[in-house]
Formats: C-alpha cells, structure tokens, sequence
C-alpha cells in the first residue's frame, strides 16, 4: 500500500512530530484517523468506512474491515499524492480493524497485517510516562491539545493525583511491555523516544529529523521543526503543583527514575 504506520500513545509527541513532517513537501501526515474527533475530517478513516458500509448493507462483518482499510489507502493516495504517507495510530485505536476472534493481548489486526505486507513502522516512544500523565493533566485543563499560540495556554501547573498517576504508571507499563514483544523482532521498525527526538525548548532534534527522513526515503529539507508549543515546564517541579507529594508517592517504586530524569 505504500505508506508508513506511526505507533505511539497518546501525548508523546506525535502532535508536535506531525506539523514538522508536514513541512516536507513530499510527506501527508493522516492525523489520528481511527480517533472519533476527527470523523468529520476528510482523512477519517469512520467517514471513509461508513460510505463503504452502505455498499455491504447488512453483509459487512468485522472480517472484511482491513479490506476496506486497504480501499481507503489508495484512495487517501490518489487524493494527496504524497510520495510517503504516515498514519497516525494510538495504541488504544489499534482494535478497529479486528476481525470477529481476537485474543485480549493478541497482536492486533492493523499491526499483523502490517508487519504482513512489510510496511513500514514508526514506533514513538515516552519512557518518562510520569511526563505523559502531567502533559494530558495540562492539556485537560487548558482545554487545548495541541497550541499554535502561546497565549492558549492559561495554567503551566497542575495538582496531580498520586493514587491516579500509580495506577496509570502500572497499566502504562504493562502496555508498553505488550506493545513490544508485538514489534520486536519486525524489520522495518524504526523506535525513537520523545526525549531523544526534542529538546527542552520543544524542537525537534537535528539528527534524528534526518534519521526518520532517511528511514522514510526522503531527501533533507530545512526547516522542518514543530509549529506547536510545549504545554508543560521542563521541569517537573515546575509543572506539578504538588510536586513534593507526588515525589514522595513515587520514591522507593520503579518509577522513582522519572522524577530526576
């Protein structure tokens, strides 16, 4: 099908990797297109999906999904033109193209079906999931997931939850494991962490632009840096009001490296 799979969860960067990526006059991002906030977008892939189901009537299953899926591409193709297409997919969006028997940590669809026609994957990492929990607090509170404008963002720090975030580092951290025994040994799999990719300030890593545009077979372009800002300080103190609480929540736990990091 001639496009690349971007793998992440949510709040790690993708956002900021896409307004870069997009820049580059030969790459179409597909933003989130299995996220039920964009269905109204042109590139959703429920609006392409529910105009084939009228075709099926009462005959569509969930087995032929990932053939529609494929219909799709090629008609996100003929549309843009791009030479690479990415697709933005987050790890709790993964499900949509299961067929009617899926086991409850079996590889998913998209991923094996994927791997199956050696398409290429990005895998975009957050290891620091103690700075995710805090990004989507702020984002929440800003009410802002994404800010082209300084002046979008109101409040820099949030009071964090620490029974919430626990629970969240434990689940966060079993998915992470899942998720990689799933890709691991795949041969076309490109995985970068968000703390290797931007700087403090929030732009993007000059190597590592050109590692991902060389993994993606396209020529060096300057200026391709995120159009969006950081939401979150640098520095945790900064941006957990209750920053001591929290530290004390997680010191003496595995998690305890996230604090320093």
């Amino acid at each position: 099908m001639g496009f690349v799979l971007l793998l992440a969860r949510q709040r790690t960067g993708t956002g900021a990797l896409n307004t870069a990526l997009e820049k580059h006059p030969n790459i179409k991002y597909l933003n989130e297109i299995f996220n039920e906030d964009n269905a109204k977008l042109d590139t959703s892939f429920f609006r392409f999906y529910e105009r084939q189901v009228r075709m099926y009537g009462r005959k569509i299953i969930p087995n032929l999904r990932f053939g529609i899926f494929e219909r799709y591409m090629k008609a996100m193709r003929a549309r843009y033109k791009a030479g690479t297409m990415i697709i933005d997919t987050k790890y709790n969006n993964l499900h949509h193209l299961d067929a009617n028997w899926r086991g409850p940590i079996q590889c998913p669809t998209l991923l094996e079906e994927c791997m199956n026609r050696d398409i290429r994957i990005m895998h975009l990492t957050r290891r620091n999931r103690l700075k995710t929990f805090v990004s989507g607090a702020l984002a929440d509170i800003n009410r802002v997931w994404h800010a082209f404008d300084i002046s979008e963002i109101h409040t820099r720090s949030a009071v964090i939850d620490p029974n919430a975030l626990m629970s969240y580092l434990d689940v966060t951290e079993k998915e992470d494991e899942i998720v990689s025994l799933w890709i691991k040994h795949y041969h076309k799999l490109i995985e970068f962490d968000y703390a290797d990719v931007f700087t403090k300030s929030g732009e993007m890593n000059a190597g590592m632009i050109q590692n991902i545009l060389d993994f993606l077979g396209e020529a060096h372009v300057p200026g391709l840096q995120p159009s969006i800002f950081k939401q979150a300080p640098a520095e945790l103190a900064e941006s957990i009001a209750n920053f001591d609480e929290v530290k004390q929540a997680l010191l003496g736990t595995r998690h305890a490296w996230m604090l320093t990091d």
